[in-house]
C-alpha cells in the first residue's frame, strides 16, 4: 500500500506511473515538485533517520536501448527529512553515491510522522559533504523536481528509523519517457569528473540548471540547459549540453552558434569547437561512468534499439569516411577524445586502436585529464574567435613542445586535422618561393600554419610563395582548391591569393573566386616573360590556419 502525500508543501505528484515494492519498509514513489521550509533549529530529542533513493534508469547500448531498465542510486542529491505532523524540517543532509543516507534529527515531539525527500539540487553538498558545483533540474516553470518516501507515522523519537529505498518511477509523457533524476545523474557525473584528481577542477557555487521537459530541441543558454522532452533519457545528449554549460562556467567559447550536423566539415570553426568540445567533454565523462564513448541520439518512444543517430569517439564509426578537419565538430570532438581516451578505456577498438596517451603518461607531472583542463582553463579561455588551433597552440603554450607532441600529433593527424608546417617550409619570402610546373597539375597538400623551431611552437599568420616561369603573350589561371578536390571542405582554410610579376610588382589579387572559400585568377594577361611569383595567405583572422592545393596553368604561345 501507498502512504497518502501530503499536500502543504509538496505539491501534486505530477509525472509518472505506479509505484513499485521495493526491499522495505520503503515504496517507491512518485515524482513531485517540492517548496522547502525552513530548516528548524536545535531540537530536544536526537535520533537518526536513514533509508536509500534510487530512480528507473533506461539502458543503452551503441544500437540504442537495450529493454532493460535497471534500478540506479540517485547520488549527491539534497535530502530533506519531514515530520509531517506539523509539515516541519526536522533534518536533512546529502545521499552519497550509493544513493544512501543517514541524517541527524531532532524534535521535541514525543511522536513524529516521518517522510524523507530528496531534491534533484546539490545545494546542501557544501554544508553536509563538502564543496560541489550546484545541479539543479527543475521544470518549464522553475521548480526543483523532487520524490517522497512513504510517511511513517507514530514513531518513537527514542529510536532510529530505517526508510528502506524508495524508487523513483519514470515518466511518461505522452509517448515519450525520461526522468529528471537521470538527467540530475549525468550533472553529478560531469561535476564528480571535472573535481576529481585526475582533473583537479575547483568547485563553483553558482553552477548550472537542466530545465525538463522542453519542447523546441535541446540547447543551452548560459548557464542553463534546455534538455528536449525526447532526450530524458539520452545520456549522451545530456552531456553534451552539459559539456557546454562546463564550458561557459569554466572557460569562455566564441561560438556564433546555429545550424549544425554530423558529417558537415565546412563549419565556422567556432562553431566546431564549441560542438566538438561539448561532444568530447561527454564522452570523456561516458569513459567514468563505464561506459563506451559515444554520441547516441534515440527515439524516446522506443523501448529496443531507436538510435536515431550515433557516432563511437574512438574512432568516428561509422562515419569515419566523412568526418574530418578543424571545421567539422565531430572531428573536433574526436581528435580531443583521443587525447584523453587510453588503452584501459571501456569498448576499445581491437587491433585498430587509435589511442594517443596511456594511462601511465604525464605531463609536467599532471595526468592528461589535469594537463588538458590547464589548457582549458588557460589558453583557451583567453583565446578570441576560439577554435581548435587554440588548445593545439595552447598546449604547447603551457607545456612545450616536448610534452607529448607525437602523441598529439597522432590523434590529431586522424582526424585529418594539421597544425604543422608542411614539406614546402620555409617558403615564407619571395626568396623562398616554391617552384612550380605551369602545366596546370595540382601541387602537394600545403598548410598554411609556420612555427620559427620546425613547425612545434604554437602556429603563427602563415604566408606561402610559389615561383614559376612564364612567356609574354600566355594566359595565366591560378587557383587553390580545398585538399584532394574534397567537396566539403575538411578545413578551415580561407587562401587569399596575389600575383606579382617579374619586376616584383602587384598585379592581381583574389579571395573567394574559386569553389567555396578558395581563390581564384583566370585568364590574367602575361605581358613579361619570366619568374612570377604568389603569395598566398589566408584572409580570415579566425581561419589562420588550414589546407590547400594549388595549380597555375598558362595557355597560349
Amino acid at each position: 500500500m501507498t502512504t497518502p502525500l501530503p499536500t502543504p508543501p509538496l505539491a501534486t505528484p505530477p509525472l509518472p506511473g505506479p509505484p513499485r515494492r521495493r526491499r522495505g519498509p520503503g515504496l517507491s514513489a512518485a515524482l513531485l515538485l517540492a517548496c522547502l521550509p525552513a530548516f528548524v533549529a536545535a531540537q530536544t530529542t536526537g535520533f537518526t533517520v536513514s533509508g536509500a533513493f534510487a530512480y528507473e534508469d533506461k539502458a543503452w547500448g551503441s544500437n540504442g536501448w537495450t529493454g532493460l531498465d535497471p534500478e540506479l542510486p540517485i547520488r549527491q542529491a539534497d535530502v530533506h527529512v519531514y515530520d509531517m505532523s506539523g509539515v516541519t524540517v526536522i533534518g536533512r543532509g546529502v545521499t552519497d553515491d550509493a544513493g544512501e543516507f543517514s541524517i541527524a534529527c531532532e524534535t521535541q515531539a514525543a511522536s513524529v510522522d516521518v517522510m524523507a525527500v530528496v531534491v534533484a539540487d546539490t545545494n546542501l553538498h557544501k554544508q553536509y559533504a563538502g564543496p560541489f558545483t550546484r545541479v539543479r533540474v527543475v521544470d518549464p516553470d522553475g521548480a526543483a523536481y523532487a520524490a517522497a518516501s512513504l510517511r511513517f507515522d507514530g514513531h518513537d523519537p527514542q529510536g532510529d528509523l530505517d526508510l528502506g529505498t524508495t524508487t523513483v518511477l519514470r515518466a511518461n509523457l505522452g509517448a515519450d519517457e525520461g526522468h529528471p533524476f537521470n538527467l540530475f545523474d549525468m550533472g553529478v557525473a560531469a561535476v564528480q569528473y571535472v573535481l576529481s584528481d585526475a582533473v583537479g577542477g575547483k568547485a563553483k557555487a553558482s553552477g548550472f540548471r537542466l530545465v525538463w521537459p522542453n519542447f523546441s530541441g535541446s540547447y543551452v543558454s548560459g548557464d542553463i540547459g534546455w534538455i528536449d522532452i525526447d532526450d530524458g533519457y539520452d545520456d549522451t545528449v545530456v552531456l553534451h549540453e552539459i559539456g557546454h554549460l562546463i564550458h561557459n562556467l569554466y572557460s569562455d567559447s566564441d561560438s556564433p552558434g546555429g545550424v549544425h550536423y554530423l558529417g558537415d566539415s565546412d563549419q565556422d570553426p567556432r562553431l566546431s569547437f564549441g560542438e566538438g568540445f561539448a561532444t568530447f567533454f561527454s564522452g570523456t565523462v561516458q569513459l567514468t561512468l563505464g561506459h563506451e564513448a559515444h554520441y547516441l541520439d534515440c527515439d524516446g518512444q522506443a523501448q529496443v534499439g531507436g538510435a536515431m543517430l550515433r557516432v563511437r569517439l574512438e574512432d568516428a564509426a561509422p562515419y569515419a569516411y566523412a568526418i574530418a578537419g578543424e571545421a567539422d565538430e565531430m572531428a573536433v570532438a574526436c581528435a580531443l577524445f583521443d587525447l584523453l581516451d587510453d588503452e584501459a578505456s571501456p569498448g576499445g577498438v581491437p587491433d585498430g586502436d587509435d589511442d594517443a596517451f596511456t594511462a601511465e603518461l604525464q605531463v609536467s607531472d599532471l595526468s592528461p585529464h589535469a594537463a588538458w583542463w590547464q589548457v582549458f582553463r588557460g589558453p583557451v579561455k583567453k583565446a578570441k574567435k576560439l577554435a581548435l588551433h587554440h588548445a593545439w597552440d595552447g598546449w604547447i603554450d603551457e607545456f612545450g613542445a616536448d610534452a607529448a607532441y607525437s602523441e598529439m600529433r597522432a590523434a590529431f593527424d586522424g582526424m585529418s586535422v594539421h597544425f604543422w608546417e608542411d614539406a614546402a617550409e620555409p617558403d615564407g619570402t619571395r626568396a623562398e618561393a616554391t617552384p612550380v610546373s605551369a602545366d596546370g597539375s595540382w601541387s602537394p597538400v600545403h598548410t598554411l600554419y609556420r612555427s620559427d623551431d620546425e613547425g612545434v611552437l604554437p602556429g603563427e599568420r602563415d604566408t606561402d610563395w610559389f615561383a614559376f616561369e612564364l612567356i609574354e603573350g600566355q594566359s595565366l589561371t591560378v587557383e587553390t582548391r580545398y585538399p584532394h578536390a574534397v567537396p566539403d571542405a575538411e578545413t578551415m582554410v580561407d587562401p587569399k591569393v596575389m600575383l606579382y610579376d617579374p619586376s616584383g610588382a602587384k598585379v592581381a589579387t583574389d579571395n573567394n573566386g574559386g569553389t567555396g572559400r578558395n581563390a581564384a585568377i583566370s585568364g590574367h594577361a602575361v605581358d613579361q616573360t619570366g619568374t612570377w611569383t604568389l603569395k598566398v595567405k589566408s584572409k580570415s583572422n579566425f581561419r589562420r590556419y588550414g589546407r590547400y592545393q594549388l595549380r597555375v596553368l598558362a595557355t597560349g604561345p
